[in-house]
Formats: structure tokens, sequence, C-alpha cells
């Protein structure tokens, strides 16, 4: 036989517990919708050409939903395009180790580190003994990677948004 005493306090915890997980999921319900409303952002200002600031809410997005292969691949777009090739690198490969077969972030991070060889040689044409070998085996090797970047077939980053 149940006593009449317990009723009262079972019943308020019961009203207690099915009200804290109404609770609960209301914050994830906003998050959810934070985090769409913040990707809507993003894409727009990614999409007018806005790199600065698609760079900074993808990096918000990151954070916010940090398993989204795509914000990062959007990221290390925004970076690249700001003239940040480093960073644009590591970004890319974050988005790589949540989606390996994603072949843009592939592509655009060969290309990145292209430019980066490409500048270190050029740097290199000016600085260096023009006479050591290994100037002129740089010279080689930057006409051939302008060659490679000049003949890659561009890529539209904007189609990429698994």
């Amino acid at each position: 036989m149940m006593n009449r005493t317990l009723l009262p306090k079972t019943g308020m915890i019961l009203a207690a517990v099915l009200l804290s997980g109404c609770a609960a999921t209301l914050p994830q319900k906003e998050a959810a919708t934070d985090v769409n409303a913040l990707a809507q952002q993003a894409d727009a200002a990614y999409e007018r050409g806005d790199l600065a600031q698609s760079g900074r809410l993808y990096t918000r997005l990151t954070k916010a939903a940090p398993d989204v292969a795509a914000y990062w691949y959007r990221l290390g777009n925004s970076q690249a395009g700001t003239g940040q090739p480093y960073a644009a690198i590591q970004t890319y490969a974050e988005a790589l180790t949540r989606e390996p077969d994603m072949t843009a972030a592939w592509y655009n991070m060969g290309m990145v580190q292209l430019r980066l060889a490409a500048h270190t040689f050029h740097a290199m044409q000016a600085h260096a003994d023009p006479t050591d070998p290994l100037t002129g085996r740089s010279k080689v090797y930057l006409e051939g990677i302008l060659k490679l970047i000049n003949e890659a077939p561009a890529k539209d980053n904007k189609a990429e948004t698994r």
C-alpha cells in the first residue's frame, strides 16, 4: 500500500523531471537554429565574395558544429582567399579528418602548397647566389610549378558545399 504522504512528493518530482526534459531540449533547438542562422549568414558572405566576413562566421561555425567538414572547407577557402595560406592548409586538413574523400579540400590544399612553393623559389631567385647550382635548380622548379598552377583547372569552390 502506497503512503499517501509520498504521492504529492512523487508527483512533484515527476513534474520536475518532465519539465527539466523539456528545458533540456529547448536550448538544443535554439542552438540548432542559431547554427542554421549562422550558416546562412556565412554562406551569404561567402557567395558574395566577402571572404573576411565569411572567415569570421565559418570560424564560429567550426566551434559550434566542429564535425561538419563543409564548414572547415569553406573556412579554408576564406583563409586562402584572404592571404592566410598556412591557416588554410591546417583548416583543409581539419576538413579532411572529418571527410577524407573531400576531393575539393585535397585539391585546394595542394594548390595553396604549390603557391607557397612557388613563392619560396621566387624569393630564392632574388636572394641567392646566381652561381649556386641550387639556385639554377630552383629556377627550373619555379618554372614547373608556375606551369602547373597556370594549367590547373580553376576549382569552383562555391559549388562544393557538401
